[in-house]
């Protein structure tokens, strides 16, 4: 893989943070406004200059480190559809050959609530439409570029929180960049006409079995649909047996270790949906139907980017030591 640098979209963009509780549910969020009317200047400028998804964009996956090092490493060895007819066949070709494949890691401090993830995951967006890369400490302009998004994959199940903020942002600007969420791509469809009761299982790992990133938002969205009632399992154990203990109208997994087609096989008939799995077709057919494809026969292209706050430099593990 080529060196990793740190990013940094033209000048710091801020994180819209407020207190815990500090807006209402479905508020518009200051940041978003803030880029739409230009009080954030450098974000409206970057937006504003973005021409749209281009064949020779990339695939931008974006957000914390270990979930999009996961997802980057999961799109360049995804091989589930044929590369001519774009139907469910493998064809022993990498779905994204020819493509280039930009991990963008973000290192600042985890979000503590619902506005910062809803942040975050905005500024993933802004960043990805940004062709302007820092090379050293010392660069304060921007002296190199990196290819600019023309999809963004959001692997992080906390990126849910910030999707009508980004569907707001892009809509105020006409842009048609995919953005793609598996959590929302699952869920949404899933609550969607729901009545009564549900219930969802979660296999995880360890940073996301806990708090807002599932359970938060699976109440948010049955609240939403009016259900009665609605049972949420969330889990970072190995075993399926953690969160079978009551019947499951839905198994989601979110964990690399896992296999999820043996777990499928296991606990038929219970709907079983791997996310990593979702989350490269779901990229694969915004490439399709937007004629996106660079239609190169060649390895897909792995690139490595990493933005902190006001920091821009090359990578060096030295850097990121507190």
């Amino acid at each position: 893989m080529k060196p990793i640098y740190l990013l940094f979209a033209a000048a710091t963009l801020a994180l819209a943070s407020c207190a815990r509780g500090g807006q209402q549910e479905g508020a518009a969020l200051k940041y978003v406004q803030d880029i739409i009317s230009g009080q954030d200047a450098a974000a409206h400028a970057i937006v504003s200059a973005y021409s749209g998804p281009a064949r020779d964009g990339a695939v931008y996956v974006a957000g914390p480190y270990a979930p999009v090092l996961g997802a980057m490493k999961n799109l360049i060895r995804f091989e589930a559809f044929d590369n001519v007819t774009g139907q469910p066949a493998p064809d022993a070709l990498p779905d994204f050959a020819g493509e280039k494949i930009c991990a963008l890691y973000d290192f600042c401090l985890a979000p503590e609530d619902r506005e910062e993830m809803r942040a975050a995951t905005v500024r993933a967006v802004v960043e990805a439409m940004d062709g302007v890369c820092f090379v050293s400490p010392y660069d304060n302009e921007g002296l190199d570029t990196r290819p600019v998004a023309k999809a963004l994959l959001l692997p992080s199940p906390n990126a849910a929180w910030g999707m009508p903020d980004v569907d707001s942002l892009l809509t105020a600007f006409g842009i048609k960049l995919p953005v793609i969420c598996p959590l929302k791509s699952v869920l949404e469809p899933f609550f969607k006409g729901r009545r009564g009761s549900a219930s969802v299982a979660v296999l995880t790992t360890q940073e996301y079995a806990s708090g807002e990133a599932y359970k938060g938002y699976i109440d948010y969205l049955a609240a939403k649909q009016g259900l009665d009632s609605v049972a949420c399992t969330v889990s970072a154990d190995s075993s399926v047996t953690a969160v079978l203990t009551h019947p499951v109208d839905l198994l989601i997994i979110d964990n690399p270790e896992l296999d999820s087609r043996q777990i499928s096989e296991n606990v038929k008939p219970i709907p079983v949906v791997d996310l990593a799995r979702k989350g490269a077709e779901e990229c694969y057919r915004a490439l399709r139907r937007g004629n996106l494809f660079t239609h190169r026969v060649a390895w897909p292209e792995a690139m490595e980017y990493m933005s902190a706050e006001g920091k821009i430099l090359q990578y060096n593990t030295k850097y990121l030591e507190k």
